[in-house]
């Protein structure tokens, strides 16, 4: 039996064009990634270094110093935030029949611009509908690694085989998948958040 829902965000209820930040970044000076651009990106989404410093290093290593361009084309990835997925969760919520968990990999600009699509209002609706929300830059762990489930389930004092876990990923499935949890790979585009209790009827464990 399904007692507990971990939801991915990005891809989930956030619609990504996942190609849009580094094609906006390139545009910047940012022409290849880079073994020491991929540690800042990986630096900035675990919380190892804050707002500015990632914009003074990222600014360094493109050599463009116009702060709001490099926040822009960061943010380039976040397109949209449908507000029939935010009524979906607020539905789910009231029923009562789970525990609500948002688990995601992100940082501070991201989520600054998810709020600012959604409306703040509505996006204090989306947290306030989780027990928690787990963001990678505030927990220092990252999806995949198996830490990052395992810091939830034992805080919150949760059984994996109980636990539906819901990503686009599929590293983030199969480390999941690893621990004993449950899992929807959700396809963006094929698939929608709305089908949840559709994808719970025919959940079994090992799936």
């Amino acid at each position: 039996m399904i007692r507990n829902i971990f939801f991915d965000l990005g891809g989930i209820f956030v619609d990504l064009d996942q190609s849009a930040t580094m094609r906006e970044l390139a545009r910047l000076g940012f022409t290849e990634l880079t073994p020491e651009i991929q540690e800042l990106f990986n630096s900035y989404e675990c919380g190892f270094i804050d707002t500015v410093t990632f914009l003074a290093r990222a600014s360094a290593l493109s050599g463009n110093d116009n702060r709001q361009e490099l926040i822009d084309a960061w943010n380039a990835i976040i397109v949209g935030f449908p507000l029939e997925r935010l009524r979906f969760l607020e539905r789910l919520k009231n029923k009562n029949e789970h525990r609500l968990f948002l688990i995601s990999n992100t940082n501070a600009l991201h989520l600054e611009r998810v709020s600012s699509l959604v409306g703040e209002e509505n996006f204090m609706d989306f947290e306030s509908a989780f027990v928690k929300c787990y963001y990678s830059h505030e927990v220092g762990l990252a999806k995949p690694d198996a830490q990052f489930f395992l810091l939830i389930l034992e805080e919150n004092k949760l059984l994996a085989k109980e636990t539906l876990f819901i990503d686009d990923t599929a590293g983030h499935i199969m480390a999941a998948k690893k621990l004993g949890l449950q899992t929807w790979h959700l396809i963006p585009g094929k698939e929608e958040i709305m089908e949840l209790e559709t994808k719970l009827a025919h959940v079994r464990p090992g799936t």
